[in-house]
């Protein structure tokens, strides 16, 4: 989860800043991510835009990209120590969040990779994946505007066996009579059988690697259980004819497209 964050599956980024708390993250039939919320007596710098100074101290700059892994720490340990929360933190289900600070960046691909990404997609006989590149341009400037944390890894196919464990909860591919999918090496393509789930993907998924065959609806099932084990407000309410949409809380959410994007 990310502390109220995308479609990865980090959960988190304060809910009502939704990053709030942190962005762990998942994988929804793919990788997924999840956001989820701050310590209780962080989330209330994280639910607003930090002011261009705290106690007459001027904020940090924003980490504006492309900047190297040693450059991305440095902003870490000065947005941190400005807003007096930690660089790192893991909650009561053990996943750990790092914070990810304000920025700016370039989101989106140039033409001429998309278009390779699209041909090869379609040689594949992949059509809803060429079909997701092609909406990957134009480029354009992104500007992340506060703080919030996100999972360190994915959340795990262990992590999301203990929310089943404790909740009895059954996934869309479970219960749909549709399935999950693998991917088949041989006809190159992915194949949709009822036999598939996030406990079997085609294969034994081992323990630590990145759940995946879930859909939006289970990971924030997922989310909204993470933030009341944690005690925190969710950040998802069900409209009868919307679906599940966000609201303040500071839970653990997904984390946005940009959210994601600019962490990864």
């Amino acid at each position: 989860p990310a502390v109220a964050g995308k479609r990865a599956v980090a959960i988190g980024v304060l809910c009502g800043g939704l990053v709030v708390v942190a962005a762990i993250t998942f994988a929804l039939r793919r990788h997924t991510s999840v956001a989820t919320s701050v310590p209780a007596q962080v989330a209330a710098h994280l639910t607003q835009t930090p002011a261009p100074t705290t106690g007459g101290r001027p904020a940090p700059p924003r980490a504006v990209a492309p900047f190297d892994a040693t450059t991305a720490r440095k902003y870490q340990a000065a947005w941190a120590e400005y807003l007096g929360v930690p660089v790192e933190f893991t909650d009561g289900q053990e996943m750990q969040f790092i914070l990810i600070p304000p920025g700016e960046f370039l989101m989106g691909s140039p033409p001429e990779e998309i278009d390779r990404w699209v041909k090869l997609h379609e040689a594949g006989g992949f059509a809803s994946e060429a079909a997701l590149r092609r909406e990957e341009g134009p480029q354009h400037r992104v500007l992340i505007t506060r703080p919030y944390y996100l999972g360190r890894t994915e959340v795990t196919v262990a992590q999301f066996r203990r929310f089943v464990d404790v909740s009895g909860y059954k996934t869309v591919a479970e219960t749909d009579g549709n399935g999950g999918y693998r991917y088949d090496r041989v006809e190159n393509k992915s194949i949709q059988n009822p036999a598939y789930s996030w406990l079997n993907p085609g294969r034994t998924p081992d323990e630590q690697e990145p759940v995946a065959n879930l859909t939006w609806d289970d990971a924030v099932s997922f989310c909204l259980w993470l933030s009341k084990q944690s005690g925190r407000q969710p950040c998802y309410e069900y409209h009868f004819t919307l679906g599940w949409i966000l609201r303040p809380g500071d839970g653990y959410r997904l984390p946005t497209e940009a959210e994601w994007e600019f962490a990864a």
